[in-house]
């Protein structure tokens, strides 16, 4: 019976496994291609789709038992490397699981190698793995810039799969980049709806946050109100008899705003009992 086997790094330590430390101070190395006036935006992508390859993996998933909601078998999926010098690849937490199983990354030169969980985020759908960097013979991966606010409506991207460049996404494209045409991955893909173009991205903000903690060598504080909040939009507010215009003469910098958050329910003795009440706004 396969057993789990305790990942060789330690974001509480900061270390690998023979002692050696890492460098909390890197951050993802940028390597946006630069261009002249004279390239088309097809030649541009090209570039950019020449760089995101050396660094977007093939994820291969074993997972050895039932556990939880995951059923013992085999899948795959896409990551892509953050921090190449210290060998952290950023992908999904259902790509991780939480049930005892082993990982691998196919590079584009096909070099293997073998990945073990460093961190997943107990809400938000994005997980972190190492590698030993010194196992790659060959590849030469370089980090991929995460830029959280050039995510911008309108923009135009590509979702770098390990099997595929495209708009859209299929299957195994869970944990792909979604770039920009700077190189810049500006959302990590999620998943997708069957039989569509519809596409579920997740914005980067959070991971970066993430990412740099872990970098220090801390955990990731997390928190919940233990509260739960349902958006209603302004018609309903009229309807409900709140003074919008008022509010809005008092706190001008939420006009534009098209509703409000409505307090759904509450868990008893939370950090918000006693100061908010169902149905509050």
């Amino acid at each position: 019976m396969s057993s789990f086997v305790t990942p060789p790094y330690s974001p509480i330590t900061n270390r690998f496994v023979d002692g050696s430390s890492i460098a909390p101070s890197i951050s993802p190395i940028s390597h946006a291609p630069s261009f002249s006036s004279t390239d088309s935006r097809q030649d541009r992508w090209s570039h950019v789709f020449d760089l995101a390859f050396k660094s977007v993996v093939h994820i291969t998933t074993n997972v050895h038992v039932n556990f939880d909601t995951h059923t013992a078998g085999q899948t795959t999926a896409t990551g892509f490397v953050v921090d190449a010098e210290n060998g952290i690849i950023l992908s999904n937490r259902h790509v991780m699981t939480c049930a005892p199983a082993t990982h691998r990354a196919r590079f584009e030169n096909t070099e293997s190698v073998r990945l073990m969980p460093w961190y997943y985020d107990p809400v938000f759908d994005f997980a972190f793995f190492k590698y030993n960097p010194k196992d790659l013979q060959t590849a030469t991966p370089e980090a991929i810039r995460l830029a959280p606010d050039k995510a911008i409506e309108g923009l135009e991207i590509r979702v770098i799969s390990c099997d595929a460049a495209a708009a859209g996404t299929s299957g195994g494209s869970s944990g792909a980049p979604v770039l920009d045409i700077e190189g810049d991955a500006v959302a990590l893909n999620v998943g997708g709806i069957s039989k569509t173009q519809q596409s579920l991205f997740l914005p980067l903000h959070r991971i970066v946050k993430t990412l740099d903690t872990l970098r220090q060598g801390s955990m990731p504080m997390r928190g919940t109100l233990q509260a739960m909040f349902q958006f209603e939009p302004n018609e309903f507010l009229v309807k409900a008899g709140l003074p919008l215009k008022d509010i809005y003469i008092m706190y001008p910098a939420f006009a534009t705003n098209k509703g409000m958050l409505r307090v759904d329910s509450i868990v008893p003795d939370s950090p918000v009992a006693g100061k908010l009440m169902v149905g509050d706004f």
